[in-house]
């Protein structure tokens, strides 16, 4: 396989927002029939929003970065970081106390399998395992929507409930 040259541009720097006043597109956009330019002229109004979109999702990161990481957060509460979460003490202490036991039982199993337990022992095992480990994904969902999803939408951040949809989506597979 052909490795890109540094001098190509990148496809994402390519065409990131094209103008129509820019002369290779007036040019293209003369070149071609009416009807092909009208779709054309359609396509560069979707990639100008696509482009404006991202400006301001990136212009949102850069604001929640100057305000610095978790700037007046209270303890177990969402920080104004992307994918940042404060947790109390106890709540920290809480998940970890489970997560070993978790990690104890895997050990267990892979403990049964190296001597030759039944098959039906070892599946019981790893049924108790992804029960607990269901526990914990409920409990930091719940969590979740106590903290983070109710903070974002006081705020007026709605995508919030997108991502929640498809976390929710992800954990019912």
């Amino acid at each position: 396989m052909a490795k890109r040259k540094d001098s190509l541009p990148r496809s994402e720097d390519f065409l990131e927002e094209p103008r129509e006043d820019d002369p290779s597109v007036q040019a293209i956009l003369e070149a071609v029939p009416p009807e092909a330019a009208k779709i054309l002229r359609e396509g560069l109004a979707e990639m100008k929003a696509e482009a404006e979109a991202k400006r301001a999702k990136a212009a949102k990161r850069a604001k929640t970065v100057d305000r610095g990481c978790c700037s007046g957060a209270t303890p177990g509460s969402c920080c104004h970081c992307e994918r940042h979460k404060h947790r109390s003490e106890e709540e920290v202490a809480a998940l970890q106390r489970r997560l070993s036991r978790i990690e104890g039982q895997v050990r267990g199993i892979r403990g049964m399998v190296e001597r030759d337990a039944y098959c039906t022992d070892i599946l019981t095992q790893i049924s108790a395992v992804q029960s607990a480990l269901s526990a914990v994904s409920r409990e930091l969902l719940a969590s979740h929507i106590r903290t983070c999803v109710v903070e974002d939408i006081r705020k007026g951040d709605t995508e919030v409930v997108d991502d929640l949809v498809a976390t929710i989506q992800k954990m019912m597979k």
